[in-house]
């Protein structure tokens, strides 16, 4: 399952210069196997684009990092006696 987490809309300022982006990540989609995906979708007409064309190119450079900044999630604590034996055996 995939879920986005956000759009960075590239500026005119920004182009031919590395840009920093802050993304918030809801940790109710972080599980114990995750995966970060990057996607550029880019358009420099409205119709008949090159797809070919540099002008669509974005680098994201070997030396990109992926800096996380987290904090413990407070657990409430909601777990009750039960009410007898929970294995049964199948004999």
């Amino acid at each position: 399952m995939m879920n986005w987490m956000g759009v960075l809309p590239v500026t005119k300022e920004q182009l031919g210069k590395k840009t920093l982006a802050q993304v918030p990540i809801n940790p109710l989609f972080i599980t114990d196997f995750n995966r970060v995906r990057l996607e550029f979708v880019g358009h420099y007409r409205d119709v008949c684009e090159n797809p070919a064309s540099s002008t669509l190119w974005l680098d994201i450079g070997r030396n990109s990092a992926l800096d996380l900044t987290y904090n413990m999630l407070a657990v409430n604590n909601e777990s009750v006696p039960l009410p007898g034996a929970v294995f049964r055996s199948a004999g």
